[in-house]
């Protein structure tokens, strides 16, 4: 079952991405959006299986405001916690997340994500997402 996320309005979702990180965690967009991925992802830890300390995990940070299931995973705090030891996010001096660089190769591995795991390919999705990760790091390298 895929579970619904209603978007917000440009002008909001405009908001959402212009605020702090942590203040964002605490909107009911982002409730709703952890809602939706934890009962998509059957309360279990995408990595482990474990059902316990659940977070969701974004797979990257240029769709806060509008994300879609393929966007965010659902980890436990062990997984999240070894991610981003091993690959820490991309952030500015506030530890904000840059805007998404707008770029059309991002959109068009997005669209290829999606389709991945609307046929049931986790794996493929899981490996599209992580190299459309690699092109976002870059673009944000080569913007600072």
């Amino acid at each position: 079952m895929t579970y619904p996320i209603a978007y917000a309005t440009s002008a909001r979702r405009a908001e959402l991405r212009s605020m702090p990180y942590a203040e964002y965690l605490r909107t009911t967009e982002w409730a709703q959006v952890r809602w939706c991925a934890l009962n998509e992802g059957c309360h279990r830890c995408r990595l482990c299986g474990a059902l316990d300390a659940l977070e969701v995990h974004h797979n990257d940070y240029t769709t806060r405001g509008g994300e879609t299931l393929a966007d965010v995973v659902v980890l436990c705090d062990g997984c999240h916690e070894r991610h981003h030891l091993a690959h820490p996010p991309v952030t500015d001096a506030a530890g904000t997340p840059p805007p998404a660089p707008g770029d059309p190769e991002l959109e068009r591995m997005r669209g290829l994500i999606l389709a991945a795991r609307a046929r049931g390919d986790h794996q493929e999705a899981d490996r599209l997402t992580r190299e459309r990760e690699k092109v976002w790091r870059s673009l944000c390298r080569r913007a600072a």
